[in-house]
C-alpha cells in the first residue's frame, strides 16, 4: 500500500519531478537548481576548489599520520626487545 506521501511524490505534474539529469549532478549544482536558475558564481567555485583542497590535505596528512604510526610501532617493538635483552644480560651477570 503507498502511504499518502509515495502517492503525493508519484502524483507530481511531470514538470516537477528531478530529471535524470540533475539526479546524476553534483550536490552543489543540485542545490542551485533548486534555488532556482542561479548562476554559481565565481565566489562559490574558490570556496568549492577551496573545500576540495582542504579535503585532499587533510587526507594526505592523515596517511602520513598512519605511517608514522606505523614507524612508532615498530620503535617502540625495537625498544622492547633492547631492554628484555639488558635484562637478561643483567640476570646472566648477577649469576657470576
Amino acid at each position: 500500500m503507498a502511504g499518502p506521501r509515495l502517492g503525493h511524490l508519484t502524483q507530481q505534474a511531470p514538470d516537477q519531478r528531478p530529471s535524470r539529469a540533475t539526479l546524476q549532478q553534483g550536490p552543489e549544482s543540485q542545490v542551485a537548481g533548486t534555488l532556482g536558475d542561479i548562476q554559481t558564481g565565481p565566489a562559490l567555485d574558490q570556496a568549492l576548489r577551496e573545500r576540495d583542497e582542504a579535503i585532499a590535505k587533510k587526507q594526505a596528512v592523515e596517511a602520513e599520520l598512519d605511517t608514522c604510526k606505523a614507524k612508532l610501532r615498530e620503535v617502540e617493538t625495537q625498544l622492547l626487545e633492547v631492554l628484555e635483552e639488558k635484562l637478561r644480560l643483567r640476570r646472566t651477570c648477577g649469576s657470576w
